[in-house]
C-alpha cells in the first residue's frame, strides 16, 4: 500500500509538471537574395493549435525597405498542411520600429479548404495609413477554432527593389 501511495504521488507530480511546461511552436526564418533585385524570406511554423497565437522572429528588409510614402509590395505563398484535418490559421503581417509598438499591416490568406492549402497574394510592407515604413517585421499566426494541432505553415515572401 505504501508503494502504491509513493507511485501515485510521483505520477501526479510528473503529470502536473508536464502540464506546466509551455508548448511553444517551432518557428524558423531564412532570408536569401534572389539575383540582384530580389529578396526571398521563408518562415515556417509548426504546432499551431486551436486558439493558439504564434509569432515569427522579427526580421528586417535591409536595403529592400522602400520609401515610406509609396507601397512596398511583396508577393507571398502560404502553404498550410495537416494530416488530421483542415488547418484553419489566420496570418497577419506586423511592423514595428522598436519591437514594442506593433502595427498590423496586412492579412495573408485566411480560408483553408483541404488538408493541404496553398494561397498566393500580394501585401504591403508599409502602413500607408500611418505613412510609415518599419525597421522590423514579423508574422502572427492565430489558430482558429477547430484548427488541427499538427498544422504546419510555410510562408515564402518575395520582394524586389
Amino acid at each position: 500500500m505504501k508503494k502504491l501511495k509513493i507511485f501515485l504521488i510521483a505520477f501526479i507530480t510528473l503529470f502536473v509538471l508536464a502540464l506546466m511546461q509551455p508548448v511553444n511552436a517551432q518557428t524558423s526564418i531564412t532570408k536569401e537574395k534572389v539575383g540582384n533585385d530580389g529578396l526571398k524570406i521563408s518562415v515556417a511554423s509548426t504546432l499551431i493549435d486551436s486558439v493558439t497565437t504564434v509569432y515569427s522572429q522579427w526580421f528586417t528588409l535591409g536595403d529592400f525597405n522602400q520609401d515610406a510614402t509609396t507601397a512596398n509590395l511583396g508577393n507571398y505563398t502560404k502553404l498550410l498542411t495537416s494530416a488530421t484535418g483542415i488547418p484553419r490559421v489566420t496570418t497577419t503581417l506586423q511592423g514595428s520600429n522598436d519591437q514594442t509598438n506593433i502595427f498590423t499591416l496586412d492579412s495573408l490568406g485566411i480560408v483553408a479548404d483541404s488538408i493541404e492549402t496553398a494561397q498566393k497574394g500580394t501585401f504591403d510592407f508599409n502602413s500607408i495609413a500611418n505613412s510609415n515604413r518599419f525597421n522590423y517585421y514579423r508574422f502572427k499566426d492565430v489558430g482558429e477554432a477547430s484548427n488541427r494541432s499538427d498544422t504546419y505553415i510555410k510562408k515564402e515572401i518575395y520582394i524586389t527593389k
